[in-house]
């Protein structure tokens, strides 16, 4: 979210946002013994919900590493200094 305050808010001057170099949590998630899957699109996110609950017997938990494009908006957006009601219409 802050990348999108940076791009609707500060006319695209990015700073500490292009987060390209992250940890793999899928290896992370194995490394504690539990599951781990990286989507990308919605089938796959489909895919592993129902595989995380469908195995939810086993007794571990999962992480689901959505993989989403950098300059995807989010929404409901909220302004800085502003009350979580105060909406910003983009």
């Amino acid at each position: 979210m802050v990348r999108q305050w940076q791009h609707l808010i500060y006319g695209g001057r990015y700073s500490q946002t292009t987060l390209d170099r992250g940890p793999d949590f899928v290896k992370l998630a194995e490394a504690y013994g539990i599951h781990g899957v990286t989507v990308r699109d919605e089938a796959s996110l489909r895919k592993a919900l129902n595989d995380a609950v469908a195995s939810r017997a086993d007794g571990l938990g999962w992480v689901i590493d959505c993989r989403i494009d950098i300059d995807e908006m989010v929404r409901p957006m909220v302004g800085g200094n502003s009350f979580i009601t105060n909406f910003m219409l983009y």
